[in-house]
């Protein structure tokens, strides 16, 4: 078994009187602990301090409390001993304490990588140029290492001060102290010292050969896969066949010297030898032909053993990626069940077949995140207009916004307490088609230029001769931005008193013909009607990779994400779904319910854990459980 070593960076922020943070960092000497418990790194986090002592006193103890629990006992496995340790020591800071701790903990034992989080500590991975939010908040997992995976510890105070933007670009970089040093300024003279964490990247150790024998240093656990067993027929049949000639060839033998010896009895010995011969001949046929039916029943069972081992690796393989990557870990659970459905036909199928079948169903129930849903009415726009019927929706500080195009009306409506009105509408807002909001004010794109809401709306940006067919309209930090089909993004940046003047925001060419929506976190998020999302950052184009998704996208029409939220939202209009994925592409979950597929606009509260969707003159309402 291969064995990794790690190269570390540490960031701890500023203490305080009553916050403070450590990393602590350990690589055991003896070659007994590194076998069995390895390398161990923690992310400690203290706030709220209202204690009499010295919170540096505390915050050395509580690290030598983690290191001598963890490495005081080797009789459980490294993963059991080391969830144990953090509850245990997150026990005791509690019992009469006046502060907050979060903890964040891994270990590294041979190619396994166990974690486990404590109030708000989380995990992140880097790998294959992407970034994955592993383990979070109370979450504990396990996994497999690979050759150069960064990994990055922190507590709850950290991944809070550093925007996940920052993260991705940081951790691209693919060297620990390149990241430290990018990362560094967002948490020195930060207020709170809580603030800690530690990146490491795993990097093979090449085996120890001596007297050509491989040395191995690895986890005596259970988690070891078994080795490959080879698997032989218990009997050959050729070996059976030759036994019965020459149990013939000797019977006879015995029997020709018998009659010689006994010529009075001969008459009576040739019926019995005739009797016996043509009994041995009987005997002789059926079991070549029982023979040959058994050995082409070993040939089929051999296949299917060795099928079942198959499926069995690829269902334990899996099963250890749940955690770690689980895109990848449902790609195999669903090959090892592939292959189960190639023998399920086969007669007198082992049990141990039926009881991996039943296990890999279990667990692609988990993998695959499928919910069936039903909406709920959250309000009714006849309430504030009779005939009033909903075409576009926009969502910020807990206020909806409404287009009403047949109308010719914006309404509000108040996320917590409903509360309703009719903001702006008339003439001057005929063929609107989009919302935004900046700075408190609502605009409303229509075929005359851009409209600020008010009493009075008021054309604030004439229509430009430079447009083609807008397909989208986003406000961002106060800037307005307008997706284009001709293959720009055109933004009015904010200046005091409006807006400043026309700019092209891509620095690459991008063809946006299929373009359908638009998303902006600091990032600009662009949607196909073909369902591929576009990424830009600065103006520069970056393709997302969509993986793990069971069906592809069918007319998807919205894709949603802001400042605050972790994931993506897309609106499936083709498949009657809300797919989420995270911001890397990979398939979180989707919600399913036939009436999506009439819904007209979507926008997420991701911090309320809830879909709004507008269809006609409701607003429904989804709750969502990630």
């Amino acid at each position: 078994m291969d064995n990794f070593w790690l190269h570390c960076a540490k960031i701890v922020g500023t203490p305080t009187a009553k916050s403070g943070s450590w990393v602590h960092t350990f690589s055991p000497t003896d070659e007994n602990k590194m076998a069995q418990r390895g390398h161990l790194l923690v992310a400690i986090g203290l706030n709220n301090f209202n204690g009499l002592g010295d919170l540096a006193a505390i915050g050395k103890e509580i690290v030598s409390r983690l290191h001598e629990e963890y490495y005081g006992d080797l009789t459980d496995t490294a993963f059991n001993q080391l969830k144990r340790t953090v509850d245990k020591v997150v026990t005791e800071a509690a019992e009469g304490s006046e502060f907050e701790l979060n903890i964040a903990a891994v270990t590294v034992v041979g190619v396994y990588l166990y974690g486990v989080m404590s109030h708000g500590g989380q995990l992140m991975l880097f790998r294959d140029q992407q970034v994955l939010p592993l383990l979070v908040n109370e979450e504990k997992g396990s996994g497999f290492l690979q050759e150069g995976d960064i990994f990055l510890l922190g507590t709850e105070e950290f991944f809070r001060l550093i925007k996940e933007e920052i993260l991705q670009a940081a951790l691209k970089t693919g060297k620990p102290e390149e990241i430290m040093e990018i990362l560094a300024p967002f948490i020195h003279g930060q207020p709170s010292g809580s603030s800690a964490a530690v990146v490491f990247r795993a990097l093979r150790q090449e085996t120890e050969v001596k007297n050509n024998q491989e040395i191995i240093s690895s986890p005596k656990e259970s988690f070891s896969r078994p080795e490959k067993v080879s698997w032989q027929p218990r009997f050959h049949f050729k070996d059976k066949w030759l036994g019965i000639i020459v149990w013939l060839d000797e019977f006879f033998k015995r029997k020709i010297i018998y009659l010689q010896g006994s010529k009075e009895k001969s008459s009576r010995s040739q019926k019995m030898i005739f009797f016996v011969a043509l009994l041995l001949l009987v005997i002789l046929v059926v079991s070549v032909f029982f023979g040959m039916k058994k050995r082409s029943s070993s040939g089929e069972n051999l296949e299917v053993t060795a099928l079942v081992q198959q499926a069995q690796e690829k269902k334990e393989e899996g099963e250890a990626l749940l955690t770690l990557n689980p895109t990848k870990a449902q790609q195999l659970l669903q090959e090892a069940n592939k292959i189960l459905q190639t023998i399920e036909g086969s007669e007198n199928l082992p049990l141990e077949v039926i009881i991996l079948k039943n296990e890999l169903n279990n667990l692609l129930a988990g993998s695959i995140k499928e919910h069936q849903v039903q909406g709920e009415v959250f309000f009714d726009l006849e309430l504030i207009k009779a005939g009033a019927v909903g075409d576009k929706l926009i969502l910020s500080n807990d206020q909806l916004f409404i287009l009403d195009k047949n109308q010719k009306a914006v309404y509000g409506l108040g996320v917590n307490d409903k509360k309703s009105s009719i903001l702006f509408g008339g003439e001057k807002i005929e063929g609107a088609n989009f919302l935004a909001e900046a700075n408190s004010v609502v605009y409303a794109f229509t075929n005359n230029g851009i409209i600020k809401g008010g009493k009075i709306p008021e054309v604030k940006i004439a229509k430009d001769n430079d447009w083609g067919e807008i397909v989208d309209f986003k406000a961002f930090t106060n800037s307005l931005y307008l997706l284009d089909k001709k293959g720009e993004i055109w933004k009015y940046p904010a200046i005091e008193g409006g807006f400043g003047g026309k700019q092209s925001w891509l620095k690459t060419n991008t063809d946006f013909s299929q373009a359908a929506s638009l998303a902006i976190d600091s990032s600009l998020w662009v949607l196909n009607q073909d369902g591929k999302i576009f990424k830009f950052l600065q103006g520069q184009k970056e393709n997302v990779n969509l993986s793990g998704l069971t069906k592809d996208l069918s007319n998807p029409t919205v894709i949603f994400t802001d400042f605050e939220a972790k994931n993506l939202y897309v609106l499936d209009k083709g498949n009657s779904r809300i797919v989420i994925f995270t911001k890397s592409g990979e398939y979180q979950a989707d919600y399913n319910w036939s009436e999506i597929g009439q819904v007209n606009d979507m926008v997420v509260q991701e911090s309320g854990k809830k879909i709004f969707l507008l269809i006609g003159s409701k607003i429904y309402e989804l709750g969502i459980n990630l």
